[in-house]
């Protein structure tokens, strides 16, 4: 009798057009509104992965097609369901070649229960890449800000830790802004709760827009923002406060022009020596706020808490 994944091979042209013709029709309309050539190089592959499993049990190539796809079409707005549903929808096209091609029962009944072990396969795959996307979104959630989309001051505490941690085995430089939006209570009360939160997102947008590659942009609370600057000397994290500071003074919110516009004041704090996480957040938040004493809108240079800072910007 002829292995299923032979008769798989040789039909491989009239599968792929019976499956493509199936998915475009019933799969759903997001199916629909995809390239043709781009279904029909994911089918060949599925198709492919499924001839290797059905040949030799191999299923390290299925196992690979499947996370590659439940990933590329998540980014493209698919439910699993229908990325599923569609791979499966594989067994309509297969039951008549498999029909035309064994003639005596016992060969059709050994090709579907060959058919239904690489299908019952697939979807454990399915399920434990749907498995993986979920754990893998709970916890981007556990460190992500709902309003801001910005690291949360959980992941702030993490990476600030690991930070510190390097700078005892490689001695480079670790620089902390810490920021703080001018007038934002007054914002907030006199034009309500949910323009408060679009300045915030504002404000988060210029922040994400404005650092390096590398830097790590966090909303440390309400109106106050942490940024770490990893192998930055201090010099240089001068710099990206000012740059910062002055994007954030060009920002349009809504309800402007009002009596005072949101500015940012910033701390600036530098280490090249472990120290702890409180002591350079507090050395940044006390330069933060001496910004905010004097006038607001600008940068200043924090030192060891309860010494003097100095003022650097706006310059």
């Amino acid at each position: 009798m002829t292995p299923v994944s032979e008769v798989l091979e040789e039909h491989s042209d009239e599968i792929i057009a019976g499956w493509l013709v199936l998915i475009q029709d019933a799969a759903g309309p997001l199916y629909a509104d995809r390239p043709r050539d781009e279904l029909y190089r994911m089918l060949s592959r599925g198709l492919s992965s499924l001839i290797t499993f059905l040949g030799t049990g191999d299923d390290q190539q299925l196992h690979r097609h499947v996370n590659a796809l439940v990933h590329q079409r998540s980014v493209q707005g698919f439910h699993l369901a229908e990325v599923q549903r569609a791979f499966l929808g594989l067994r309509e096209v297969l039951w008549p070649i498999l029909d035309s091609t064994y003639l005596d029962r016992s060969g059709i009944v050994s090709a579907v229960k060959a058919i239904d072990v690489a299908m019952t396969h697939a979807t454990l795959e399915f399920s434990q890449a749907y498995e993986a996307q979920v754990t893998q979104r709970l916890q981007q959630l556990a460190i992500t800000d709902p309003l801001t989309g910005l690291f949360n001051r959980r992941y702030l505490d993490l990476i600030l830790h690991n930070e510190l941690r390097r700078i005892g085995r490689a001695g480079e430089p670790l620089s902390l802004l810490f920021i703080v939006i001018d007038y934002f209570k007054p914002y907030n009360d006199q034009h309500g709760h949910l323009e408060g939160d679009q300045a915030l997102q504002i404000v988060a947008g210029v922040l994400r827009d404005h650092v390096r590659t590398g830097d790590v942009v966090t909303r440390y609370g309400g109106e106050e923002f942490v940024i770490l600057l990893p192998k930055t000397p201090l010099p240089a994290a001068a710099i990206v406060a000012e740059r910062l500071r002055h994007a954030m003074a060009g920002a349009v919110f809504p309800g402007e022009p009002a009596p005072q516009r949101l500015t940012i004041s910033v701390g600036v704090a530098t280490t090249a020596k472990p120290v702890s996480s409180h002591h350079l957040l507090r050395m940044a938040d006390e330069a933060a706020y001496e910004a905010k004493s004097q006038g607001r809108n600008r940068v200043v240079i924090g030192t060891e808490p309860g010494a003097c800072n100095k003022v650097v910007g706006p310059l």
